[in-house]
């Protein structure tokens, strides 16, 4: 009797699906490795993860080159720096360009489930798309910085420095831009992906500035205001790229299941 009961009863065990197995797997990845510095891990990665693995598409580098190439062209054939509020213009248009370019990189191996320097590493998506926002924040501030030595360069320097077009002054406009882009688009990537991000960004960047040229072209004239708000820009986005690398690789992040 005791062995028909037995027989007729069904058992059911509850098994977790893929993604809460993935979610345990880092989570218990995440506790082994201790007591850490978070900056630590990012630099360990760094140092781990060669940045010409990070990237799918190598052209995209080569094509922001050749479009910040054709703007220190237009920048000496238009004589922007006759006018110093026309120049802080077009390097409000041209600085965070390179950056949101880059980021269709990075949405692409979320899309397109590029997964194999993940499943390779012990680092998540979040983890490398932060590795991937500092390698292109650094790359754009570098091409910023040639563009306006290149415009210098094959233009009159005299004509800059009587126009009062100063390095401190383009170098803090690229910087504050560059830093406020950037930490924006990481919190967002925090939370979702999507292809068509990087161009909503560029085209909604690009409105904003022509606007601010019509309606308040006094907006790009030096004044003790505009330094400030720019000082504040740099400070807020180093702030908020220090908070978001560190959150992303505490062990909070894992136990919050952010995949």
């Amino acid at each position: 009797m005791n062995k028909e009961k037995i027989k007729k009863c069904e058992i059911e065990i509850p098994y977790p699906s893929e993604e809460q197995l993935n979610k345990s797997v880092e989570y218990i990845v995440n506790l082994s490795m201790g007591k850490q510095n978070v900056f630590s891990e990012f630099f360990k990665m760094v140092k781990s993860i060669p940045f010409t693995l990070l990237f799918n598409s190598k052209v995209t580098f080569l094509f922001v080159a050749l479009i910040y190439f054709f703007a220190i062209l237009y920048v000496d054939i238009a004589n922007l720096y006759n006018d110093p509020s026309h120049y802080y213009q077009f390097i409000s248009l041209v600085a965070p360009t390179a950056f949101i370019i880059g980021l269709l990189d990075i949405v692409n191996s979320k899309e397109h489930n590029v997964i194999s320097l993940e499943m390779s590493t012990r680092y998540n998506f979040q983890q490398l798309a932060a590795y991937k926002i500092v390698i292109l924040f650094v790359y754009s501030i570098l091409l910023n910085i040639v563009m306006f030595f290149a415009t210098l360069f094959i233009s009159n320097q005299q004509t800059f420095y009587q126009n009062s077009i100063t390095i401190f002054d383009s170098v803090l406009l690229m910087f504050s831009i560059l830093f406020l882009i950037s930490s924006v688009s990481l919190i967002i990537l925090l939370r979702f992906t999507n292809r068509y991000f990087p161009f909503i960004a560029l085209t909604s960047w690009y409105l904003f500035i022509i606007m601010c040229a019509f309606l308040v072209p006094s907006l790009f004239e030096k004044s003790i205001w505009l330094y400030v708000a720019q000082l504040l820009a740099v400070l807020v986005g180093a702030i908020l790229h220090f908070e978001q690398i560190r959150f992303i690789f505490s062990k909070k992040f894992l136990e919050k299941g952010v995949v």
